[in-house]
């Protein structure tokens, strides 16, 4: 006579999890099971943690009278060495009643579009220079007018590789 199957409660024990973070920009996030593998349908994919959300606060813009000297509060230029066939951005910061500036740059002019009050961008692409004007450090002139014509001048190095 052969015994009779005996049945068991089986209860489910809870797989732990530990997390591995990923040291890039998103961070890529994988849980693993411990324990017991899991055939690939069953493994938990992959989720990206955003990182955070970076506000720029735009610059304070000095109020002034129209007829009051301009001034430049800030140059921004993603680098101070530029390459040839790049593509360079630069903004300015202005007072308000800054009505254009100019850009200059070894004999050559460019006008920067107005923005808003006292916000000044310019993209301009970067000539492939012979080797001989290449590798030298140039003087980029930014110069603020107001419209009665009183002007302002700051200069910036600019490196040309």
């Amino acid at each position: 006579m052969t015994p009779a199957p005996q049945q068991h409660a089986v209860t489910p024990t809870p797989i732990p999890f530990f997390f591995l973070a990923s040291p890039h920009p998103y961070t890529v996030v994988t849980p693993h099971p411990i324990g017991i593998g899991f055939p690939a349908f069953l493994r938990p994919l992959p989720f990206l943690t955003p990182p955070p959300i970076l506000i720029a606060t735009p610059a304070a813009v000095p109020q002034l009278a129209p007829d009051a000297a301009p001034q430049i509060i800030r140059i921004e230029l993603p680098s101070s060495v530029v390459y040839g066939g790049d593509l360079v951005t630069g903004d300015v910061i202005a007072s308000s009643n800054v009505a254009s500036i100019e850009v200059r740059v070894a004999g050559y002019g460019r006008s920067m579009e107005k923005t808003g009050p006292g916000h000044f961008t310019l993209s301009v692409a970067v000539p492939r220079l012979p080797f001989f004007l290449r590798r030298r450090t140039y003087t980029l002139t930014v110069i603020a007018r107001n419209a009665r014509g009183d002007a302002v001048v700051q200069t910036v190095p600019i490196t040309v590789r």
